[in-house]
């Protein structure tokens, strides 16, 4: 479709904002030669012709659904979907997302679990969510009967760390209560899956500048099923940023498990281990209050961040056995661990 005056274009953007926002919105003016003025802004602009992008007239579900296919409207489709919320798109079979920096538990509740098993093996064009790429693997297993693969990548502060685990608590509903017959039996086994996250992200874990739960580990998670029920994990880590553990950036922290044992435990606990609640920890921000970097801007109450430390822990202390007595024994375990380095480097 060939360019012609009052046409919507993409024009490069100039700027301070060209690297945020690399392409603008324009209109057409004339094509010989090429004027073209800013949407928004009214200014003026004669592109080369070469670096002019047709604009679409509306959104697509699917990015390999768009008349005009370019860099500028790749990106422009995924904005206009993320304004409202919409923060999945398809490319092809590839599920893209943009985080959203807030709660939409819209998005992964039972109900929108239902929703995409349901879509899933619907004749209608499929909604784009992370469920269906989780349900689509479950199928093929069922059906193959042969190892399936998601792989979840982007930058830090992307959300890789909060779709894994949506990924993970559809393939654990979808094994238990979502259509698998039997599933009821192996409920238990799914539910202490997913309990098992918060222990990972207490040991591997941290508050980095652009993100308050960034993961300093690669992992790699193997789900076995077993006639469609689940029937264990098993978690392969890699790559941990062992010098966090000396050391970390101004504005950034140490593993959250360090805090959350300071943060969650009772006072008689803190003097048999000898941790004073409020340090200084040279490991702790080179002595800084233990709890300055909770990753917000306003630091809540105390009583609130106590709260807060707690729900990054939930479930940290029931794993590492079967029984009350050796889960205990692996509490005691990991506190001791924990605040045997953080004693050993108390200011003298």
């Amino acid at each position: 479709m060939a360019l012609a005056a009052g046409r919507k274009v993409w024009v490069p953007s100039t700027g301070a904002t060209a690297e945020e926002r690399p392409y603008q919105l324009a209109e057409v003016l004339s094509t010989d030669p090429l004027k073209c003025f800013l949407v928004g802004s009214g200014e003026f602009v004669m592109p080369a012709a070469d670096q002019v992008y047709l604009a679409n007239t509306k959104t697509e579900k699917d990015n390999t659904s768009l008349l005009m296919i370019s860099d500028a409207t790749l990106l422009a489709n995924t904005e206009e979907r993320f304004i409202k919320d919409e923060i999945y798109t398809f490319t092809a079979h590839i599920v893209t997302s943009v985080n959203p920096c807030k709660n939409l538990p819209h998005l992964y509740d039972e109900k929108a679990m239902t929703a995409a098993l349901n879509d899933r093996h619907s004749t209608k064009a499929h909604a784009p969510h992370i469920f269906h790429t989780a349900e689509a693997a479950y199928e093929t297993l069922l059906k193959g009967g042969k190892d399936q693969s998601i792989v979840v990548s982007g930058i830090s502060g992307a959300g890789k760390t909060e779709a894994i685990k949506y990924i993970m608590r559809y393939l654990c509903w979808r094994s238990t209560a979502g259509g698998a017959n039997g599933g009821a039996a192996t409920k238990p086994l799914a539910d202490l899956i997913m309990v098992s996250n918060p222990l990972f992200e207490a040991l591997g874990n941290a508050t980095t500048v652009n993100n308050p739960n960034s993961s300093r580990f690669g992992k790699f998670i193997r789900m076995r099923f077993e006639n469609g029920h689940v029937q264990g994990a098993l978690i392969d880590t890699y790559l941990l940023e062992k010098s966090r553990l000396a050391s970390q950036q101004a504005g950034e922290r140490n593993f959250h498990i360090f805090y959350q044992l300071l943060a969650g435990g009772a006072p008689d606990t803190l003097a048999a281990l000898g941790l004073p609640p409020k340090g200084p920890y040279k490991l702790l921000g080179n002595g800084a209050d233990p709890f300055m970097y909770i990753g917000v801007r306003a630091p809540p109450p105390p009583g609130e961040r106590r709260s807060a430390e707690e729900q990054w822990a939930s479930g940290r202390w029931v794993l590492g056995g079967s029984s009350p007595r050796s889960r205990g024994a692996s509490t005691r375990s990991m506190a001791r661990s924990c605040a045997s380095l953080l004693c050993c480097c108390l200011p003298r």
